[in-house]
């Protein structure tokens, strides 16, 4: 299992409404992540993100597959 927290710079964005009063804060976290058999966690909008063998902040910048259309 793995904890994600998303932070968004300002509001309007993916995670965080245009109203910026209606949320306090820019962080979102989502529900656990249970990590695949190939190592990976999948986060919205980012897809398959490699977890395994990472240290969080290297997981936080690894290569990320763009979600499939269709």
């Amino acid at each position: 299992m793995v904890a994600v927290t998303i932070f968004e710079s300002t509001a309007g964005g993916l995670f965080i409404p245009a109203e910026a009063g209606t949320r306090s804060g820019n962080f979102v976290s989502l529900p656990n992540q249970n990590v695949d058999s190939a190592g990976n966690i999948s986060v919205p909008y980012a897809g398959a993100v490699k977890a395994a063998g990472r240290t969080p902040s290297r997981a936080a910048r690894g290569q990320r597959t763009p979600p499939r259309s269709g």
